[in-house]
């Protein structure tokens, strides 16, 4: 039999430990082969006990997360709830996501959801509307001579080119990148950029996704956490979202999402319009990577 020491949440060593004694309850430190932190210890466990093979999504509740730790650390005094954001910012445990799952939603305060990588808003049957070009000379040349392919990068030289100002029709101004807000609910929630136009007198906010795989598989986690932070973040301002990725022949589609919100609180989204825009010429830096 092996034993799991560890120390607990406050520094002080664990009521009792924990026996691996069998394969059907086979200890934490075997469970997560990279040997984690606690936290992540204890979300395996609370991820084993609601797993069941061909799941498409596993909930977890305060209830579950409180029955684990009673269960494995015999206590739950000052059991912290944001272990959760731990786990999250340190990318889930290998045991997780070996069986398919690769995303970690906060749906409301303590509640969350594992879901698969299907998990994606499907903008496959999204109006079109065409393809459009982007004069690289507005990108200034210092940029254009470095910008790079990353995702944020090339955010930066839509930027420029007030691609989203097009998009509109409307002056669209960049507010702040990696917009962070806490939920209605108490749930942390994120945009990658934020921006704001003003639309017949009446303050808009934008909440942009930036994605790989050409903006055509957008994960609907990322994009309702997105409309969340705006929410929080300016209350009383109407939202408008929008996913944005780059695709292999460097062209980059835009899609705004419509959205309402659920009896349950959650988040609904569905494609509302997309537009492809294009470089001519090609950045520099771009074409030096050809």
């Amino acid at each position: 039999m092996g034993l799991w020491r560890r120390r607990g949440i406050r520094g002080e060593r664990m009521p009792q430990e924990v026996l691996a004694s069998s394969p059907e309850n086979v200890g934490l430190a075997e469970l997560d082969p990279d040997r984690a932190s606690l936290y992540r210890q204890l979300f395996v466990e609370a991820f084993r006990a609601g797993y069941r093979e061909g799941v498409e999504a596993i909930e977890l509740t305060p209830a579950d997360l409180r029955m684990t730790v009673r269960r494995l650390l015999r206590q739950t005094r000052r059991f912290p709830d944001h272990f959760i954001r731990v786990v999250r910012a340190s990318g889930l445990p290998r045991f997780v996501t070996d069986r398919g799952f690769a995303s970690l939603e906060v749906v409301a305060a303590g509640r969350y959801r594992l879901t698969r990588p299907g998990d994606e808003v499907d903008v496959s049957a999204v109006p079109l509307e065409g393809e459009r070009v982007l004069v690289a000379t507005k990108v200034p040349s210092l940029i254009a001579r470095h910008v790079r392919l990353d995702r944020d990068a090339v955010m930066g030289a839509l930027t420029h080119a007030r691609a989203l100002e097009e998009f509109f029709g409307h002056p669209c101004h960049l507010l702040q990148s990696s917009l962070r807000a806490t939920g209605t609910t108490g749930e942390p929630c994120e945009a990658d950029y934020f921006f704001l136009l003003e639309d017949g007198g009446r303050d808009v906010s934008i909440p942009v996704t930036v994605t790989g795989n050409g903006g055509t598989g957008v994960p609907a986690t990322r994009m309702r956490s997105a409309v969340r932070a705006a929410l929080a973040g300016f209350p009383g301002l109407a939202v408008r979202p929008l996913s944005v990725g780059m695709d292999e022949e460097r062209r980059i589609l835009v899609t705004e999402y419509r959205w309402k919100e659920t009896d349950r609180g959650e988040i609904a989204m569905e494609g509302l319009r997309s537009r492809r825009y294009r470089f001519e010429p090609q950045l520099l830096a771009w074409r030096a990577r050809a």
